[in-house]
């Protein structure tokens, strides 16, 4: 550390032939602070849509109920880590290199890389809509057993996730920061809004529905912005949803087998 800073107020003082000084170049400043504020709001706003759930579970529920519903967010969370991660780190520097030779070699390319993802991650989570409370009983005790259907409904988010957060980050590439801002922004309303209103008509199952649709606005968002960059295929989204679909077939199919099993 005194070797970092020495060696910082050395060069600031080192004697060149001019004055050092502080300084930054406008149009820089121009690009950081227009970008830059999308970003800083969409990472404030993603912090409130990720957690406002757990807050107005808390406030309607209770303590009991909101340890039983954190069982459950905390498994989808692991599956959205996943898919955050491998989007971030594998598509989006992907999408960030092709873009610049063009939307349509992007588009290309954009949905061969999501074929597989689609194809393994949304599939999965069809069948984990269906068998999640199997998984649920292997981990816990009954005194958690609640946590199973919440996380086979929560199992939908993810789904969802896994198409439009490739989305969100083939946007970012495109040099559009505002649409992450706007996604983590419905989201946020979204929960603050409409899971009270789905405690209001439906109770507990209620709620958790209303939280686990948290990214049906965003379709609204992304997909509108997507159309007009020439990128949104429907009959490709459309395979997704066919795999969600496939796997909640293939699942129901074996439920009995599998619970026998776990039993």
């Amino acid at each position: 550390m005194v070797r970092v800073v020495f060696r910082l107020v050395g060069s600031h003082l080192l004697p060149v032939g001019y004055r050092n000084r502080f300084g930054i170049d406008p149009q820089c400043r121009t690009e950081i602070l227009g970008f830059g504020r999308w970003i800083l709001g969409s990472t404030a706003l993603l912090f409130v849509s990720r957690q406002a759930d757990r807050l107005v579970v808390g406030k309607l529920l209770g303590v009991a109920t909101l340890g039983v519903y954190s069982i459950a967010v905390m498994l989808v969370d692991v599956i959205e880590l996943v898919v955050a991660r491998v989007t971030s780190n594998v598509f989006f520097p992907i999408f960030s290199q092709v873009g610049r030779e063009g939307v349509p070699q992007l588009r290309r390319i954009y949905y061969r890389a999501r074929l597989g993802f689609d194809a393994v991650c949304v599939t999965g989570l069809g069948a984990l809509a269906v068998v999640g409370s199997l998984l649920v009983d292997l981990l816990w005790d009954d005194r958690y057993a609640d946590a199973g259907w919440m996380f086979e409904i929560l199992c939908i988010r993810v789904a969802m996730s896994v198409v439009l957060y490739p989305c969100d980050r083939c946007l970012l590439a495109m040099g559009e920061g505002r649409y992450p801002f706007y996604r983590s922004l419905v989201r946020a309303v979204w929960i603050l809004v409409g899971v009270p209103v789905g405690y209001a008509y439906a109770g507990i199952e209620g709620l958790i529905t209303a939280a686990a649709l948290a990214e049906v606005p965003v379709f609204f968002v992304l997909w509108p912005a997507f159309y007009r960059k020439r990128m949104l295929r429907i009959e490709r989204e459309l395979f997704a949803f066919a795999c969600f679909g496939t796997g909640f077939a293939l699942a129901s199919w074996a439920e009995p087998w599998l619970a026998s099993w776990v039993s």
